[in-house]
């Protein structure tokens, strides 16, 4: 009896010496962020509802967003973000905005085994509100422009599965001279290198 229980014993001391490294392994192998990605979602652009008003309020313009990029390591990843947005101004107008980013991601070790949150930093080209002197006439106008500025931020990809996530991000562009957007994306993000594994 005491051959068969310490035999016993020495299986099961066998088999959670094996089962622990895949357990472990499993816990980091949910999320993945190597190969190609691709994002869809909502996104909200910092504009004015005015434009032609002087100094008119900025305020935000729901819209819609796409995301490229390759993670080239666990850690790295390159993206290209755009975004766009209709509405219709104070004055009756249709009018459009948009944006586009290019940038680097690193990202941050996986929590609870289907987080990855990341940081992220690059470029970006924004439609912006602007006041704008008119020289002929010496009035000031508020109008819409694109202005290329620093961008940082970050965000998280919570898989559902190792190649399907929801996907949130913040950006914030800033420049030299103090303009200042946030940008806000919530999606979701393919990842077809997962489908692989």
């Amino acid at each position: 009896m005491r051959v068969v229980l310490r035999s016993s014993l020495q299986a099961l001391v066998l088999l959670v010496g094996v089962a622990l490294p895949a357990v472990a392994q499993e816990r980091v192998t949910r999320t993945h962020s190597t190969g190609l990605f691709v994002g869809y979602g909502t996104e909200a652009n910092v504009v004015t509802r005015q434009p032609g008003a002087p100094s008119s309020a900025n305020e935000h313009a729901v819209g819609q967003g796409l995301t490229l990029g390759y993670g080239f390591t666990r850690l790295w990843s390159a993206y290209l973000n755009a975004g766009w947005a209709g509405f219709q101004t104070t004055g009756g107008n249709r009018t459009g905005v948009g944006s586009a980013d290019l940038g680097a991601r690193y990202h941050l070790p996986t929590v609870g085994r289907v987080i990855t949150p990341f940081l992220q930093g690059g470029l970006s080209s924004r439609t912006l509100s602007r006041d704008v002197l008119d020289a002929r006439t010496g009035v000031v106008n508020n109008g819409l422009s694109w202005q290329t500025m620093a961008a940082f931020g970050g965000g998280a990809n919570v898989h559902i599965t190792r190649s399907l996530a929801v996907s949130g991000m913040s950006t914030w562009g800033a420049t030299s001279s103090g303009i200042a957007s946030p940008r806000l994306h919530l999606g979701v993000l393919l990842l077809p290198g997962a489908w692989r594994r």
